[in-house]
């Protein structure tokens, strides 16, 4: 399935045009309601006036409870939502969208004694495509058996189409077209529009409505309006409403991390001083989670002139970071793999692992690389089916052990192996030698810190066990993470939270969700970062969307470039990919296909 706007830039020549005139875009959104003091919305916020701006001209409203819910992610239905209001009110509405007709998605089924049920979307209903035909699957009631293989007749959008239907034998039926070469082309067309647009009485309804007959963006588009929207997505939504209002004001010719993708339609908003990007280097993260408080602030910006900011992008400083170039033999750097060490290599025919120190590790031929490890250690299959693991630390030794069954490595210079199926696992250091044989019921698999989550059968409970298979902390929790960086999330009745490998709860289960990012780095499901060791949150920490943090150091990579540790970039944006960073700020990295080892200073 396509999600909505991937095509939304090329249909915007086709919308009907706004205003001409910016001077007039204030007077078209005048106030409609008395000013809201929301509860969550401080005094003095970079977002206060925006969100009181967009409630009083009615562009948004609250979430309930008094609440305007700054921090909550937007679905793309509630991002177009708005971008179709704007458009809406700018071409002399009052933003209420016109309602889908009746007919519009709609798909019914009518048996000969007149008989007949709706259905919508892919709740009801199932589809598949063979080399000739679209078949359409039902799930109807048992009264329908009685009219397999008679006609029947398909309405789809207001067009009826005839056929039968065929029951596959799972207590579905098919429909099969009946004239399929004189109304195969019509049909398709109809019946994959009524496929993506909203059922009656689905909120997002009106809204697909409106982008589809208005917008033009086309049926193809509108598809996934619950899914949660990017940063992306509601500057492609303004991008279609805001005609000539974006006169520019800043003398901005790139931003960090434009892409061929993004910068045509994002640039005009950085000129305009309705985007200023989420770090003083005017970083715009595309993919980032859309906030209500970003979404009322780009919207005050674009109605209210006088709202937009004049400023100027900072360069990253070229002088913290040098690289080094690596001559790979020819071979292809695997960079999703790599350690701040260690560089899995791809030949035709074979592979090899390349350390920082310049020392090369090559296989026995038919051996394959399966994983490696922050505390060097490296994991392969052999070409007889059991597993090796090499210690790159020590000249590449080989680590012997047994059993050979299976083998998974855990970090910490520890791993474990299995004699065979259901066997208990046993615990191995990084010398081979066996530590504990791991009883009982533990996950072994996710070991860390010298914890195991561990359901008490009894209680139903979670709890955290040692290699002994010794209880270190009770089980108490309904359901558990297993630790990582020396903390684990764990749910109680109250919510989500965080304790430590002591089983202090260092963040209370108070959180309706939570996602380790990384070291004590947590997010909470309004957005909103939590520290597990009581340390400050960085400001930029709050509009950062990138990978898990891998903290090692001082630095740590998000995708093609790297941050510190108060989330300010060290490097452009220039990279193909980026590895994890060694407690002296190295790493692996590629650059135009080409890989070096940088480092950060």
């Amino acid at each position: 399935m396509k999600r909505l706007l991937s095509l939304l830039v090329t249909g915007s020549l086709l919308v009907t045009p706004v205003l001409a005139v910016q001077t007039d875009v204030e007077a078209s959104f005048p106030a409609v309601r008395e000013p809201a003091a929301f509860a969550d919305v401080a005094n003095g916020s970079w977002y206060t006036n925006a969100a009181g701006l967009c409630y009083v001209t009615g562009l948004l409203n609250g979430t309930g409870n008094g609440n305007f819910s700054p921090s909550r992610s937007v679905t793309i239905g509630e991002a177009a939502a708005l971008a179709a209001r704007i458009h809406h009110i700018l071409n002399g509405g009052d933003g209420t969208l016109p309602e889908a007709p009746e007919t519009w998605g709609q798909i019914v089924l009518t048996r000969a004694d007149g008989t007949s049920a709706g259905f919508h979307q892919n709740s009801d209903t199932g589809f598949w495509l063979d080399e000739k035909n679209i078949q359409l699957c039902f799930h109807v009631d048992e009264s329908w058996k009685a009219a397999e293989g008679q006609t029947v007749t398909l309405t789809l959008n207001g067009t009826d189409y005839s056929g039968t239907l065929t029951e596959r034998g799972d207590g579905s039926f098919a429909f099969q077209l009946s004239n399929a070469t004189r109304d195969y082309e019509n049909y398709t067309a109809d019946l994959w529009d009524a496929l993506w647009r909203p059922a009656p009485g689905d909120w997002s309804r009106n809204t697909a409505y409106y982008l589809e007959t208005v917008l033009h963006t086309g049926p193809d588009q509108i598809n996934g309006l619950g899914i949660t929207a990017t940063r992306l997505d509601f500057v492609k939504l303004l991008s279609l409403v805001s005609g000539d209002l974006l006169e520019p004001i800043n003398d901005i010719t790139d931003f960090p991390d434009a892409t061929e993708e993004t910068k045509d339609v994002v640039l005009p908003f950085y000129q305009a001083g309705i985007l200023t990007g989420t770090d003083d280097y005017g970083t715009f993260r595309a993919s980032g989670t859309l906030s209500r408080a970003e979404m009322a602030t780009m919207a005050a910006r674009l109605i209210r002139p006088e709202l937009r900011q004049e400023f100027s992008l900072k360069t990253v400083d070229d002088s913290r970071y040098t690289l080094t170039a690596l001559d790979l033999k020819g071979g292809k750097a695997e960079g999703s793999w790599s350690t701040s060490s260690l560089l899995p290599v791809t030949y035709e025919d074979h592979w090899a692992m390349y350390r920082a120190d310049g020392s090369w590790y090559t296989p026995e031929a038919g051996t394959a690389f399966l994983d490696a490890n922050e505390d060097g250690l490296v994991m392969m299959e052999t070409a007889d089916g059991t597993y090796a693991v090499v210690d790159s630390t020590k000249d590449w030794a080989a680590v012997p052990f047994t059993p050979n069954w299976s083998c998974k490595l855990l970090g910490e210079g520890l791993f474990l192996s299995q004699a065979s199926y259901g066997a208990d696992p046993i615990l191995h250091d990084r010398t081979g030698a066996s530590i504990a044989t791991l009883t009982g019921g533990g996950h072994w698999d996710v070991l860390s810190d010298g914890l195991a989550p561990c359901l008490d059968e009894s209680a139903r409970l979670y709890g955290f066990v040692n290699t002994k298979g010794e209880w270190v902390i009770a089980p108490q929790y309904i359901e558990v993470k297993s630790f990582r960086d020396g903390y684990a999330i764990v749910k109680q009745e109250g919510g989500w939270g965080v304790i430590d490998t002591t089983g202090k709860q260092v963040i209370p289960c108070s959180q309706p969700w939570l996602e380790h990012r990384g070291g004590p780095y947590f997010d909470s499901d309004a957005g909103q970062w939590l520290t597990a060791d009581g340390s400050a949150v960085p400001a930029a920490a709050s509009s950062y969307n990138g990978q898990n943090i891998t903290l090692t150091g001082d630095y740590f990579p998000c995708g093609t470039y790297y941050l510190d540790r108060n989330f300010q970039p060290v490097t452009p944006q220039i990279f193909d990919w980026t590895g994890p960073v060694d407690k002296n700020g190295q790493a692996f990295v590629g650059l135009d296909g080409a890989t070096y080892r940088i480092t950060l200073k």
